[in-house]
């Protein structure tokens, strides 16, 4: 098929959708025609993609709450020249903003089966709007209009696809109709076995000056309030007193980053390291040099990051919320925090830490979950969810 690949966020923005749509390409370009409309960006893109992906970028403007984020708005003129030389079989949107209803146009014109992933629970984003401030309310006030919003844009795809079964129950509590869940992979790096492993591992801590004999708590992933890194940062602070071996590894770059490292520098932590960015082929080797991961976050639609470090065996640590659950099930394959408070992280840290028996068997669990999320595997979990949309979309062509 020629398929059309829309979305506000890419390379060189490092988040879970930009590695959503970059997974996509890489497990399906082999099989059908790829089309990849998205915002210009004049970054080196750090990730190759395949050489068959043709892409469309569009000129935009940063949007200031999110400086990874570009608003791009292809001018019509333009999009109608793309569509006519550019006949597509089926239409699959990434964001439910601008290049999204840049999908639906272009399926409205050529009258295309299309396809849309909800990746991020935009209701529970509003609470960050002003930075984490009168969340409760800020959801309260603007919850059900944005569930409004919402379906009004999900509801015109012949199928909606989300990561976890978790999230598909409750957009179906919503009032969204078609939707399948399809867990996103993990890269096929992931579930290589080589001996240079360790010697990475070992250069990852020299890079960074962490002692050999230290026990790293990491987290990997984006620096943003959402993430609710202010709950493990605590966590450490507190954890650091009793168990002087102890580091902290804050791995990943974003909006809040510098913010972040400010946060650590008036709280006197010791024994840490904010590393930035760093490139998605070193994260297994990240992963392995760990003694355990922790997320505090509890915004994700799936947690790809818990899935990278079960892959490596690494025993991992959230918050019991959507999308993480939906992969993590507490002391089978990994552990979760009943609520979202340092105290609870802190009892759980040390608790991994003083169980290394049962940690070695729950890594091993963890190991076969992560296995679960290959490219094969979403490969086809993905084509039956377009033949979904297009036994729909045949439907109301009758």
């Amino acid at each position: 098929m020629r398929i059309g690949i829309f979305s506000d966020t890419w390379l060189p923005n490092i988040n879970g959708v930009s590695f959503s749509v970059l997974n996509q390409l890489k497990a399906l370009h082999k099989e059908h025609e790829l089309f990849l409309f998205v915002p210009k960006t004049f970054e080196d893109k750090f990730e190759k993609i395949p050489d068959s992906v043709k892409v469309f970028e569009f000129s935009g403007v940063i949007f200031p709450p999110y400086p990874g984020y570009v608003m791009s708005f292809p001018p019509v003129r333009s999009l109608k020249k793309i569509m006519k030389s550019q006949r597509l079989d089926l239409i699959h949107t990434h964001t439910p903003f601008l290049q999204g209803w840049n999908g639906l146009f272009y399926r409205k014109m050529q009258n295309t089966p299309i396809v849309s992933t909800f990746h991020t629970h935009i209701v529970e984003y509003l609470g960050h709007l002003l930075a984490g401030i009168a969340e409760d309310k800020v959801k309260r006030l603007l919850g059900e209009p944005a569930w409004y919003l919402i379906r009004g844009y999900y509801n015109k795809h012949h199928a909606v696809i989300t990561p976890s079964a978790i999230m598909k129950q409750e957009l179906e509590e919503h009032g969204l109709k078609n939707v399948r869940s399809v867990p996103n992979p993990i890269s096929p790096l992931f579930f290589e076995k080589h001996d240079k492993m360790k010697i990475q591992a070992k250069k990852f801590r020299k890079k960074f000056s962490i002692p050999s004999n230290a026990k790293i708590i990491m987290y990997v992933g984006r620096i943003a309030f959402e993430k609710r890194l202010e709950v493990l940062l605590k966590a450490y602070k507190n954890l650091k007193k009793e168990y002087p071996d102890f580091f902290l590894a804050i791995v990943g770059d974003g909006p809040q980053f510098s913010m972040y490292k400010e946060k650590a520098a008036k709280m006197k932590l010791i024994d840490y390291v904010f590393t930035g960015y760093i490139h998605h082929s070193q994260l297994p080797a990240v992963y392995h040099a760990g003694d355990i991961f922790v997320s505090p976050s509890n915004t994700e639609t799936q947690g790809l990051t818990f899935i990278e470090a079960m892959s490596q065996g690494l025993p991992v640590l959230g918050v019991r919320s959507r999308g993480v659950s939906d992969s993590v099930i507490h002391k089978k394959n990994g552990y979760l925090t009943e609520k979202l408070i340092s105290l609870e992280f802190e009892t759980l840290i040390k608790y991994i830490f003083d169980h290394p028996e049962e940690v070695s068997t729950i890594n091993k669990e963890a190991k076969q979950t992560a296995s679960l999320f290959s490219y094969d595997g979403y490969r086809k979990r993905l084509t039956s969810a377009y033949s979904l949309a297009i036994m729909n979309w045949k439907k109301k062509n009758i």
